[in-house]
């Protein structure tokens, strides 16, 4: 099923992907990210993205060694947040998102998604996944060797999705392993 509002999100992949780009070539040029994540919200209204990223210097200066593999593939502990990184897209994806709510008004004392939020966060998801996957194959990410899409504290399937598809095999496979895979 493909959400209410598909079209408006297919037109807006193109302005993430742009915007990603342009964060990527200003991290390349200025800093020594070994990884990127593309954070978002757990919650249908906070789909919003923002960046994250991590570098070698800050998994060798770990107090726990031990802790390094989670450190280096789990970006709730980054150091490193863009906030502002996507900005400009957040504004036209909340634009969206209001006219979603246009078409599919909020249900009060209902708690479950309905199918057509559930639509309208794997179509927002597949957006982001779509745009990165375009900028690793453009070479965008650089010296980046590890990139996803993150949603903290949860296990929603774009985040294994983005691990396997954004990555070489044998760093999605490390990556996994954390996730139990």
């Amino acid at each position: 099923m493909k959400s209410l509002v598909y079209s408006e999100l297919e037109e807006l992949c193109s302005v993430f992907r742009d915007a990603l780009a342009s964060h990527l070539s200003d991290l390349n040029a200025n800093s020594q990210s070994c990884g990127h994540a593309i954070l978002i919200g757990e919650d249908i209204h906070q789909l919003n993205a923002i960046a994250v990223t991590n570098t070698e210097d800050d998994i060798t200066a770990l107090d726990d060694p031990s802790f390094a593999d989670q450190y280096r593939y789990m970006p709730d502990e980054w150091q490193h947040w863009h906030q502002k990184a996507f900005s400009g897209f957040n504004d036209a994806l909340d634009a969206v998102y209001g006219l979603f709510r246009e078409r599919h008004p909020e249900r009060e004392d209902d708690y479950s998604y309905s199918k057509e939020e559930q639509a309208y966060i794997i179509d927002v998801c597949c957006m982001y996944l779509g745009a990165a996957m375009d900028c690793a194959k453009e070479g965008e990410y650089g010296n980046i060797s590890y990139r996803c899409i993150w949603i903290s504290d949860c296990n929603y399937p774009i985040i294994a999705e983005s691990i396997r598809r954004l990555n070489d095999p044998s760093v999605a496979k490390n990556a996994l392993k954390l996730f139990g895979e």
